[in-house]
């Protein structure tokens, strides 16, 4: 994360919430079914 956004020395509320709120359905929803929102796939052959 920058850190003008989250500084990572010194919790914050915002980092809490990120951390508690955000992340887990991320990682549950997402990530683990390998969906990509970033970037488009790529054909291969």
């Amino acid at each position: 994360m920058p850190t003008w956004l989250i500084d990572g020395k010194r919790p914050s509320r915002l980092a809490w919430l990120l951390k508690e709120r955000i992340l887990p359905p991320v990682y549950w929803h997402v990530m683990l079914k390998g969906r990509e929102w970033l970037v488009q796939p790529e054909f291969v052959g």
